[in-house]
C-alpha cells in the first residue's frame, strides 16, 4: 500500500507548480505515510521536512468545533442556545442574530453570508484583535436570511465563535486551543502564533500564474482570523489529528472529547441540510460516509478528509495556490478504502 501511496503523491507532486507539499495517511489506528516534498520557500530553497509548518487556512475551523463541544460537554455554554447569551458584544444591526446559536454558527447556517474583510494586508497582533472584530466588523452586518434555514458558507461568524471560547473560558482564543487541544494530543509543533515558528520552519506562500510562481507578498496572518484560518501544523501532528478524531476523541490514552460528541459533530444539525455537521462537512465516498474540510488562502491549499468506518483519513497541504490537494486526498482515499 505505501508504495503505491508514494507513486501517487510523486506523480501527483510533479504535475504540480507548488513549491512544497506535505502528506500524510492513517489506517486501522496508526499512521502509514508521511510525506514531505518541495522546498518551504522559492528564495531560500529551504527543503519541506517532518518540522515544517504549514498554514492551515479553513481546516483550523476544525478546531474550533473542538473547542465549543468541549465546553458544551462541560456545562459552559448550550449548542443550541443564543450565542448573545454568552457574549453580549456580539450584536448585529439586523434583530435576527439574537437567534444565532452556536450549532448555527459551526453548521453555516447562521443566515449570515460571507463578508471580505481584507484578512491578511492589514494584519493586527495584539491580544485584543478578535475581540475588537466583533465588535466593530462584524457588528455593522446583516443577515440574509432567517438562522437555521439555509447552508451558507461563513467565515465571518467563525471569528466570534473564537472569542465566545475566549469569553466563556477566560483564555486567549489561541491559548485556549493550545492548552486544551494540541498540548494533550501531542501536536507539539502546531500553534496560532505564527510568531511563535522560526524562520526555518515555516513554509512560505506563493502564487502560481500561468507558468509563473512567485512568493506571495502578503502572508495569511492576522489575530482577527485565527478562529477561520491560522492554525500552523506538521505533517506528523496532522497525522496525529486525523487518528485523534478516528478514535472519536483519544489518543494515547488522553481524551479530548466524549465518544458521544462525535455524533452531534458528524451529524446534521439540520436534516433538510444533510452535507453538514458541526463544523465538519459531509458527504458520501464510495458509499462510505466521509467526513472533511478544505482550506484556501492566500498562497496555501489544505484538504483533510476521513472514512470513519473505514478507520482511515488523509491530509495533504501545498504552499502555492492553485494546487487541487483535494484531488490528491481524494485518489488517497481509493487506496486506503479497497
Amino acid at each position: 500500500m505505501n508504495k503505491a501511496i508514494d507513486r501517487i503523491i510523486k506523480r501527483f507532486f510533479g504535475s504540480q507548480k507548488t513549491p512544497g507539499m506535505i502528506v500524510t495517511a492513517v489506517k486501522d489506528s496508526r499512521i502509514i505515510y508521511e510525506g514531505t516534498m518541495g522546498e518551504t520557500c522559492l528564495k531560500t530553497g529551504i527543503p519541506v521536512d517532518p518540522q515544517t509548518a504549514f498554514h492551515m487556512a479553513s481546516v483550523t475551523k476544525l478546531f474550533v468545533g473542538t473547542a465549543v463541544v468541549q465546553l458544551w460537554e462541560k456545562g459552559l455554554l448550550a449548542l443550541d442556545q443564543p450565542v448573545v447569551g454568552y457574549l453580549p458584544r456580539f450584536r448585529l444591526k439586523d434583530p435576527r442574530h439574537t437567534k444565532i446559536t452556536s450549532a448555527h454558527i459551526l453548521s453555516h447556517t447562521s443566515g449570515m453570508p460571507d463578508f471580505d474583510s481584507d484578512p491578511w494586508s492589514e494584519p493586527s497582533y495584539d491580544d485584543h484583535a478578535l475581540a475588537r472584530f466583533v465588535t466593530t466588523f462584524v457588528a455593522g452586518k446583516h443577515l440574509t436570511g432567517d438562522p437555521g434555514q439555509a447552508y451558507q458558507y461563513c467565515n465571518t461568524l467563525y471569528e466570534v465563535l473564537g472569542d465566545l471560547v475566549a469569553v466563556v473560558s477566560g483564555q486567549l482564543f489561541e491559548d485556549y486551543v493550545q492548552d486544551h487541544i494540541l498540548l494533550p494530543l501531542g501536536m507539539n509543533h502546531s500553534t496560532l502564533y505564527k510568531t511563535r515558528i522560526p524562520a526555518r520552519r515555516l513554509a512560505m506562500p506563493h502564487v502560481v500564474d500561468g507558468d509563473q510562481v512567485s512568493e506571495s507578498p502578503v502572508f495569511p496572518y492576522n489575530r482577527m482570523h485565527a478562529p477561520s484560518s491560522t492554525m500552523y501544523s506538521t505533517v506528523g501532528d496532522m497525522g496525529r489529528w486525523l487518528l485523534a478524531n478516528l478514535n472519536r476523541g483519544c489518543l494515547d490514552g488522553v481524551r479530548i472529547l466524549k465518544s458521544d460528541s462525535f455524533d452531534r459533530l458528524w451529524q446534521p444539525v439540520n436534516e433538510k441540510i444533510p452535507t453538514i455537521g458541526l463544523s465538519w462537512h459531509r458527504r458520501r465516498f464510495k458509499e462510505t460516509p466521509c467526513v472533511y474540510h478544505g482550506g484556501s488562502d492566500v498562497g496555501f491549499r489544505s484538504y483533510l478528509a476521513l472514512l470513519p468506518q473505514r478507520n482511515a483519513g488523509v491530509f495533504a497541504a501545498a504552499n502555492a495556490i492553485p494546487c487541487a490537494v483535494e484531488d490528491l486526498v481524494e485518489e488517497l482515499l481509493e487506496v486506503l478504502a479497497t
